[in-house]
């Protein structure tokens, strides 16, 4: 593979900017997600004074020292420069918002809550609506990590959402389905749990309410539909840990990879299926992580990558980092030799 080199896109100082996003307008605009919640634009590298969106004084309260939460993912719908399209002008946020339902119990604490919303752009286009806000999801959660975050529309035009297993470590805290203040070994956890939400990639459609009370819809081809144990409509893929980035190939697969967060040991990359099972808590990549939980459903996906933490001794895998923030299938033209390649980064390598 040719040697990938780094070039400024602006040079103005954002604060933890966590996402960067276009709206395939025509603009050529760039969107950076800053994690406190704000949105800023940029075009041809000037960043604009005035926030495409802010939402800081809806989220959680940032902790100290460093904080998993915040405002944390940005996508455009399809038809967002269709006009007079349902989906003209609208975008969706994925945020970390105080619950209703906090501090919870001991035995099932809440520390916050997820928030996946729609917002419509103002005539002219140029900011968020700020009334516009409809809430479309909101999920609780245990802990103030594993979050996931990632939003982003599939080729087939539906919506993708990826959260974290409620965070804590191991997946078997209060909080997670078996866990408790004591962390047992042998328990299901949330991520291999169809009845719950977290550890999972979901696929909704925002725009094909059910019924007056639905806030979105359940596409077709969703693999638990119609469960009869209390599995979860919305639930695309499950078992895994913390999913904080994925992205489709837009290369012609249009296959989903998925990077994984691992805990102690593995950092893994998954090309995600419809109905995919791929290991959590039970494994770790494709290594025993408790070896006595149980699974639910299929078997388990193996990691396309994988590779160790630095101070890991893990048979047959190099030594690179310690959380994988995830990349892209390069389909681009001016380097030839990454054709192909996924592209990717590890925070505090």
């Amino acid at each position: 593979l040719p040697k990938v080199r780094l070039e400024p896109v602006v040079e103005a100082a954002f604060f933890s900017p966590v996402a960067i996003a276009n709206a395939r307008d025509g603009s050529g605009r760039l969107f950076v997600v800053e994690q406190r919640g704000t949105v800023h634009v940029v075009v041809d590298g000037q960043l604009s004074p005035v926030p495409f969106l802010d939402i800081s004084d809806d989220l959680v309260e940032e902790r100290r020292g460093f904080d998993e939460r915040g405002l944390l993912s940005i996508a455009f719908h399809p038809d967002f420069a269709t006009p007079e399209s349902p989906g003209e002008g609208k975008f969706y946020v994925y945020y970390s918002a105080p619950s209703p339902n906090a501090p919870g119990l001991d035995i099932d604490p809440v520390d916050h809550m997820s928030v996946v919303a729609e917002y419509s752009v103002t005539p002219d286009g140029s900011v968020a609506d700020p009334e516009s806000a409809r809430v479309l999801l909101t999920v609780d959660q245990p802990q103030f990590n594993h979050d996931g975050g990632q939003l982003a529309f599939g080729p087939d035009r539906m919506l993708y959402i990826a959260i974290g297993d409620g965070g804590g470590a191991d997946d078997n805290e209060a909080g997670h389905t078996g866990g408790s203040e004591d962390k047992p070994d042998g328990v299901l956890g949330n991520s291999q749990d169809l009845t719950n939400l977290l550890g999972k990639i979901l696929r909704v459609d925002p725009l094909a309410k059910e019924s007056p009370e639905d806030e979105y819809g359940i596409p077709e081809g969703n693999p638990f539909i119609g469960g009869e144990n209390g599995e979860r409509a919305e639930i695309w893929a499950y078992g895994l840990r913390n999913p904080w980035r994925f992205s489709f190939d837009r290369g012609g697969s249009n296959q989903l990879f998925c990077a994984d967060v691992g805990q102690g040991d593995v950092e893994e990359v998954n090309i995600i299926e419809a109905g995919g099972n791929y290991g959590w808590r039970r494994f770790e990549g494709e290594f025993d992580f408790d070896a006595t939980a149980p699974t639910t459903g299929n078997s388990f996906g193996a990691p396309i990558g994988q590779y160790a933490h630095p101070n890991s001794q893990v048979p047959g895998l190099p030594n690179i980092g310690t959380s994988i923030t995830g990349g892209y299938i390069y389909r681009g033209s001016e380097s030839p030799g990454l054709r192909g390649a996924y592209l990717f980064g590890d925070w505090t390598s």
